[in-house]
């Protein structure tokens, strides 16, 4: 299982703040984020504008999510 954490506005569309996804192998951000979209159909087209950080660490498209691994989905943010 992989704990995926939703922050800001993506906790609101996904109705959720945290939720446990089955990961039966490893898989990188960029397939791990076509299993969010599937998941929530909200996030689908956000795939470039949010972030994906896996164990407190930004992750790029080839970054490797496993199983036990925690991943926050975090959108874009503004602010001074």
């Amino acid at each position: 299982m992989v704990t995926v954490k939703f922050f800001g506005w993506a906790k609101d569309a996904a109705g959720c703040s945290e939720r446990a996804l089955a990961c039966s192998a490893a898989m990188s951000a960029a397939e791990f984020w076509n299993e969010i979209g599937r998941e929530y159909p909200s996030l689908a087209g956000y795939k470039e504008k949010f972030a994906l950080a896996v164990n407190y660490e930004y992750a790029t498209a080839a970054s490797v999510i496993r199983d036990g691994d925690e991943v926050a989905v975090i959108p874009p943010v503004s602010g001074g």
